[in-house]
């Protein structure tokens, strides 16, 4: 290589260098970022309400499969009458997801008592692991009325967790600071 060949070499390589120095990848980059953050935007702002909303289930400190909850051979009567023509058997264990479903009257309300402790069976046994759970029934008789969603959310926060987690997570379900 001589020395004119060097000397195009630097020349082509200080316009390379200039095409992309550090502030033009700065600007070129920020260009993009707001680009796309605009968009971004104008999505969320087309999403209704219900898809906005977010949910966070943590996962219990319980390790997967423990027995929470076991019913052997049992029911509950109102007046006399049982409400289930076969007794229930069943376990309930860490980390499992359930759905109860049934006709009105068919005793989804009662079992949900039963599971947890409210009421005891009039037959069979009923073995309950020690645990917190929260239960909002259909008459949602959990909750005052006189209280602000924050401080209903306070009173149930047994994670201790600080002020601005539990807005974090209520503004998750779209409530805002006034309601």
């Amino acid at each position: 290589m001589c020395l004119n060949d060097t000397f195009r070499f630097r020349e082509r390589y200080n316009s390379f260098c200039g095409l992309y120095s550090t502030s033009k990848l700065k600007g070129v980059h920020a260009e993009k970022i707001n680009g796309i953050s605009q968009d971004l935007q104008t999505l969320r702002s087309s999403l209704s309400p219900l898809d906005k909303m977010k949910f966070g289930f943590d996962h219990s400190d319980l390790h997967k499969g423990k027995v929470l909850f076991t019913a052997t051979n049992v029911n509950f009567s109102y007046n006399d009458k049982l409400i289930w023509k076969n007794n229930l058997n069943f376990e309930i264990t860490s980390r499992e997801r359930i759905a109860l479903k049934g006709k009105n009257g068919s005793g989804k309300t009662t079992l949900i008592k039963l599971i947890l402790g409210k009421i005891k069976p009039q037959k069979g046994t009923i073995y309950r692991a020690e645990n917190k759970s929260i239960y909002i029934d259909q008459d949602y008789s959990l909750l005052n009325n006189k209280l602000k969603v924050y401080e209903q959310a306070q009173q149930f926060n047994t994670s201790a967790l600080q002020e601005h987690e539990i807005k974090i997570r209520l503004n998750r379900f779209l409530f805002s600071k006034d309601d």
